[in-house]
């Protein structure tokens, strides 16, 4: 125990050298001939015990205990009175002043060791259970703040949470689950969750809560559920099994709202996609009408020639095979596999200008495109397409209507390797861009800048959902001045960041 530092004080050199003798073997030893030098040497070193003579000159053993009982740094030291008063009044005073213990002389080694050494693992003993009440007490602040922000969390979040036991018995909920389900506090607890649940997703969910009985977590499970006035809802749950495996903690996020917004974006996109088919058609279908017509007066006039028949024919089957081709393409784009997998992005975004490209011409806006080949992403290719086709479909509507000078309709598309996982594909048009006070809400719910007759807000919005919270791309949008052909121009650039596959 030599790391042990203990502190003798005694104006007498003798009385020091037999306490130091019996002493220095074990432990190591500082020496004050007075009260004065013994607190100037607690001032910077660090002491485990004092032994104190009582009677010295300028300061008594008594003194010199008041002032280490009243200093901050020196009232947890323990000290000891070695004195050569023996009258019991004498001990009395030492015990009331603070001290530990009281030792008469003349004293024994082996009396002075076992003193010592007993009231330095006493100490030992008080300051370790003093730090274990300590960081009981900081545990017990900190699992009074958690429970304190669970109950936050618990009562004011907008989801909607519960707990349930095994049984699927409701415990507890929050005031937004209430409302969700629109039951009173006392009939929610006389039900089940499978009370509540559409009947054909019972057996489904009760095989969920089977499942995080076993992997004691589980999120996105969308179900359908039976409010208090017969409605039906459709629910986002993530279920966790608490730490004592006896209760189950709902969060539950109704989206059908968002369910009727991804049915309106559908809508919408059916409109896009008709009016795309539309512009695609209307070409080929005029020189098919055309060829048709003309063959039909040249042949009542006896004016059919084989070589008019022949290229008049030749034209129909051309433009005939031109419009079985679109048909593929939106047919493709229409029924495309919703599974996530790779596939370059160049196809993804040709694909895309396939079914776009003719309402482009049509609006006299001229597209230019520089892509990086062979460049896998890992997607649902038919949604990413989807995307595509709203952001530029926006695009579109911006040009035709801020941009009168059809020679400086301009939609860019482009794709830069920006990191050796990651791929930059940036969608610029010339259309003056977007204005500053709106930029922040373009992809709110039927937030538009259009007449209701030219668009409803949808498309942006599914966009951000499709790109960002599916696929979970870097989404953002700009306003950029740039030069092209000699042209000041500036638009709206849709900055999209795609992990590289």
């Amino acid at each position: 125990m030599r790391n042990k530092v203990v502190l003798i004080v005694d104006d007498e050199p003798t009385n020091i050298n037999i306490v130091a003798n019996i002493l220095t073997e074990y432990y190591e030893i500082r020496v004050a001939t007075s009260g004065k030098i013994a607190l100037n040497i607690l001032k910077n070193e660090k002491v485990d015990l004092i032994l104190l003579d009582v009677v010295m000159p300028e300061m008594s053993g008594y003194e010199v205990a008041l002032e280490l009982l009243s200093n901050e740094k020196t009232k947890s030291i323990p000290f000891i009175f070695l004195t050569g008063l023996k009258d019991p009044k004498n001990v009395k005073d030492g015990f009331a002043h603070g001290a530990v213990d009281y030792i008469s002389k003349p004293f024994s080694k082996e009396e002075l060791l076992a003193r010592v050494l007993t009231h330095l693992r006493l100490n030992d003993l008080q300051q370790s259970l003093s730090q274990t009440i300590g960081n009981l007490n900081h545990q017990m602040m900190e699992v009074q703040n958690s429970k304190k922000e669970f109950e936050s969390i618990f009562n004011y979040s907008k989801d909607g949470i519960a707990i349930l036991d095994t049984n699927l018995v409701f415990l507890s909920f929050n005031k937004a689950y209430l409302e969700m389900t629109r039951y009173s506090k006392d009939e929610l607890l006389t039900k089940s969750c499978l009370d509540i649940i559409d009947p054909k997703d019972k057996i489904r969910s009760q095989e969920i809560f089977d499942l995080v009985l076993q992997n004691e977590y589980i999120e996105n499970v969308e179900k359908t559920c039976i409010v208090k006035n017969g409605q039906r809802i459709n629910v986002n749950t993530s279920i966790s099994l608490l730490p004592d495996k006896k209760r189950f903690l709902l969060v539950v996020k109704d989206v059908t709202s968002l369910k009727s917004l991804e049915e309106h974006a559908r809508l919408a996109s059916m409109g896009e996609l008709i009016g795309n088919i539309a512009h695609q058609w209307r070409q080929p279908l005029s020189i098919i009408s055309t060829a048709a017509s003309g063959t039909k007066m040249a042949k009542q006039y006896n004016m059919l020639d084989d070589d008019t028949f022949i290229k008049n024919m030749d034209l129909i089957v051309t433009q005939s095979n031109y419009l079985s081709h679109t048909i593929d393409d939106f047919r493709s784009f229409l029924l495309a596999d919703k599974e996530f997998k790779n596939v370059n992005i160049d196809t993804v975004i040709n694909e895309s200008i396939s079914i776009i490209e003719s309402s482009l011409k049509n609006n006299f806006i001229e597209l230019v495109t520089t892509f990086r080949k062979n460049v896998p992403i890992y997607c649902c290719k038919g949604e990413v397409i989807q995307a595509l086709i709203n952001i530029v479909n926006n695009a579109k509507d911006s040009l035709v209507s801020n941009v009168h000078e059809e020679s400086s309709r301009y939609l860019f598309i482009s794709t830069t390797q920006i990191q050796e996982d990651k791929i930059l594909l940036e969608i610029l048009d010339s259309g003056g861009g977007i204005d500053e006070k709106v930029k922040s809400r373009i992809f709110e719910p039927y937030f538009t800048t259009k007449h209701q007759s030219v668009g409803t807000g949808i498309g942006l919005t599914m966009t951000y959902k499709i790109l960002h919270e599916n696929h979970n791309f870097s989404v953002k949008v700009y306003n950029k001045e740039f030069t092209f052909e000699n042209k000041q121009l500036k638009g709206a650039c849709f900055h999209i960041e795609i992990p590289v596959a």
